[in-house]
């Protein structure tokens, strides 16, 4: 004998049945959220954050639905969906604080904080010493002029044919005048001095543009390191209070057509002029003028 169900019992079993697997389903779209452990992109991140704002709008509905049911025969799997429903949030948050590290500047990341507030502090209270608010190392270390191959080249070889002339000229000049004049010629060597200089400067400007020159400020101490080959030269200094600037012509006198000599100067203690960074250009001279006054407004005054 075959008894008949009632309509509506069959209706509720089934609705029972279909939140059941949808609550599976959510679950298992979840578990993943926490049960793996794998280094995560960037992509991926992004992924897992839009899964979770999925079950988020479809958890509400769901759980009104499971709570709706009088007697669920495994209540494991409702027990299991709150749970999990409670710490969306939290998980959540965490993807976004590995999305910040792993991103910067991502508008979905959540960056830390404690530390974002620590920096803000500290910038505030730069500001209001009137110090730069960037970030100062210990020791401040610049590469101030590069090895120069082709400048190099250009004025060792100007420097050799002027040098080359000059003595050929000079020799000839007071060698044949010493026969007609007698001693009396050699005061023509004052007026070859002058050539003799230029020539020993390009020469000067041959070997530094040959060199590399790393400059060193740790406190109020300057260093200045020059290698050449195997032959490295360093140089200290203790600086006065002011503050670089950059020079033109150092040297006073250059050819017409020349290019302006430019440099970083700086004074020491003994108002003696320190002169660096001439074989590089001009925004990188104006740069390291920034970052060396931001550098020495930093460092106590009784130094």
């Amino acid at each position: 004998m075959t008894v008949a169900m009632p309509e509506s019992y069959s209706y509720e079993t089934e609705r029972t049945e279909q939140t059941r697997d949808e609550a599976n389903a959510w679950v298992a779209r979840f578990a993943p959220l926490v049960m793996t452990s794998d280094v995560l992109t960037a992509p991926e991140l992004h992924d897992r954050l839009n899964l979770v704002n999925q079950l988020r709008e479809e958890a509400p509905s769901l759980q009104s639905r499971l709570s709706g049911i009088p007697a669920v025969e495994d209540h494991t799997i409702a027990s299991t969906f709150n749970t999990a429903y409670s710490q969306l949030d939290s998980v959540e948050t965490e993807l976004r604080k590995t999305l910040a590290r792993l991103s910067p500047g991502d508008a979905a990341g959540l960056p830390d904080l404690d530390a974002l507030n620590d920096r803000l502090a500290e910038r505030k209270a730069r500001e209001e010493l009137g110090l730069s608010s960037e970030a100062l190392p210990a020791k401040l270390e610049m590469v101030t002029s590069p090895v120069n191959w082709a400048q190099a080249g250009f004025f060792g070889l100007f420097a050799f044919g002027w040098l080359s002339f000059t003595t050929f000229h000079a020799f000839m000049m007071i060698g044949g005048l010493i026969k007609a004049m007698g001693y009396a010629a050699l005061a023509l060597l004052g007026f070859y001095a002058i050539f003799f200089a230029v020539g020993f400067g390009m020469l000067v400007g041959a070997v530094l543009s040959a060199t590399k020159e790393v400059t060193e400020i740790d406190g109020h101490t300057l260093t200045i390191r020059r290698k050449l080959g195997p032959w490295l030269i360093h140089k200290s200094y203790q600086l006065s209070k002011m503050m670089p600037s950059i020079e033109v012509n150092p040297n006073g006198m250059r050819q017409n057509n020349a290019p302006p000599l430019r440099c970083i100067t700086m004074t020491d203690v003994n108002g003696k002029a320190i002169r660096f960074a001439s074989g590089t250009t001009e925004a990188q001279r104006q740069e390291f003028c920034n970052r060396i006054s931001a550098y020495l407004r930093a460092q106590p005054t009784d130094n």
